[in-house]
């Protein structure tokens, strides 16, 4: 059975993120850029959410918010559940299907690590 750490060798180095106070259209841009609907949220080096593309359809968009002007941590999901490298894919599967979770952000010590 696979790890968490061995989905991510496959996968690029590159940590894809905002901070909340950054505004939800760079985000959106963000996911664009690196063709992901999701990106995580850190502020000084501390994983303070995660902010996905539904989270802004349907709380910024749907709302009649400009996400020009609305910060990313007013629409994050706080406090993500996370994984660490060496939990097994198969647990981690189970979890997002039985939590209605897509991404799952990886810890190392207390470091995000993807």
């Amino acid at each position: 059975m696979s790890t968490v750490k061995s989905a991510l060798a496959q996968k690029s180095d590159a940590l894809i993120h905002v901070r909340s106070g950054d505004m939800v259209v760079e985000a959106l841009r963000q996911m664009r850029e690196n063709r992901v609907r999701s990106v995580l949220v850190i502020d000084d080096d501390v994983l303070v959410g995660i902010v996905t593309q539904g989270d802004c359809a349907i709380k910024v968009l749907l709302p009649g918010l400009d996400a020009k002007q609305t910060p990313v941590g007013q629409v994050m999901t706080g406090n993500p559940v996370t994984v660490k490298p060496d939990d097994r894919l198969e647990g981690c599967m189970a979890m997002m299907a039985a939590r209605g979770f897509r991404h799952l952000p990886v810890l190392d010590a207390g470091k995000v690590v993807g």
